[in-house]
């Protein structure tokens, strides 16, 4: 195992199985050759800037992961808590970042529950859209409830505001919000405002593309296919896990690297890989030099030839999606692999319209 350390990726080419990557270090260029490369950039949490909640301006204001740093620091700080408000989805299933970030409401069910066992006498209120335990996260909810937790639903409508306490003294914040069971709006004077934040991807877009990879609108990795292909990208040899492929846990991301790992063995156990069992051609007798199919082709898997003045396909990179026989204008581009009995079925599906 080689650790790059202050590395990042200036350049990278070539094509599944026989990968070039040119790493800018510390120390100089590095150039590495490889058959694949997988994409684990990991996310940040996202920090509020914006109204109502104005972190960072008002003491008494926590990200979830700033109390569990200070739960860690100070094993008393449970005793010397009063009343705490939990306020989820900040920053998150918005019209800006419209994802659940999936981690935030188990961290808060874990984070309520260990206060309570710690400082039975605290007092612990989450204001929530909709609490998300997935599996058997359900059962914490469950627990919450029944230890004193009290959870008040909000709309994006009448989201909480945080202000200031004039009457000061220990609990320094004043959390607003309309009960909807009640029918009414509350006040809470609390101690602690935790705010649960949501994830960001790291996954630069400049390094996807460098390895024929792209990310999706939210700034994740963009899968091949979302059931058949999760962990590959359009580009042969290219994967990703964890938080550079979607918002989830640490197990959650332990599965996805697990299973990336097995993919990639089957590309490099092996000494020679097979082409696809249906490719692309060019008839160069119809080809025009057009270059329709280049820009048509997802896979990157066509380029004109100067030295041969001829469109060429790659057959590694090629995936036989038929994409450029459809813009070819001529009919140059084609498949081949079909077997004889699949053409002459096709024939007779159209014969029989």
């Amino acid at each position: 195992v080689d650790l790059l350390l202050w590395a990042k990726v200036v350049g990278a080419s070539g094509q599944v199985g026989d990968l070039t990557t040119n790493i800018q270090t510390a120390e100089g260029p590095v150039m590495i050759r490889h058959g694949a490369v997988f994409l684990d950039t990991g996310g940040v949490e996202e920090l509020p800037v914006d109204a109502p909640y104005v972190y960072g301006h008002l003491p008494g204001f926590v990200t979830q992961r700033e109390l569990a740093q200070a739960l860690d620091a100070d094993a008393d700080m449970p005793k010397k808590l009063d009343t705490l408000v939990f306020i989820q989805c900040v920053g998150s299933r918005t019209a800006e970042r419209p994802f659940c970030s999936q981690v935030c409401c188990p961290t808060t069910l874990n984070q309520v529950l260990f206060l309570k066992k710690a400082n039975p006498e605290v007092t612990l209120f989450v204001l929530y859209r909709d609490m998300m335990s997935p599996g058997f996260s359900e059962r914490y909810f469950t627990e919450a409830r029944r230890a004193g937790v009290v959870f008040v639903p909000y709309t994006t409508d009448e989201p909480p505001t945080v202000a200031a306490d004039a009457d000061g003294g220990e609990k320094t914040l004043l959390v607003r919000a309309f009960d909807h069971i009640l029918g009414a709006p509350i006040e809470i004077a609390a101690t602690r405002v935790v705010l649960a934040t949501g994830v960001t991807p790291q996954l630069p877009a400049e390094l996807a593309e460098a390895y024929g990879a792209r990310c999706d609108p939210d700034g994740f990795f963009a899968e091949a296919d979302s059931k058949w292909r999760p962990l590959e990208s359009l580009a042969d040899g290219v994967f990703a896990c964890g938080l550079a492929q979607g918002p989830r846990d640490i197990a959650t991301s332990v599965v996805t690297a697990k299973a990336a790992a097995q993919r990639g063995l089957r590309i490099l156990a092996r000494e020679r890989l097979p082409a696809a069992t249906v490719t692309a051609t060019v008839r160069k007798a119809l080809c025009t030099l057009c270059e329709s199919c280049i820009s048509a082709c997802p896979y990157g898997a066509r380029q004109l030839s100067l030295a041969e003045t001829a469109i060429e396909v790659n057959p590694a990179l090629c995936q036989g999606c038929g994409a450029c026989a459809t813009a070819c204008p001529n009919g140059a581009a084609m498949l081949m692999g079909h077997s004889r009995r699949q053409m002459l079925a096709v024939v007779d599906a159209e014969l029989g319209k």
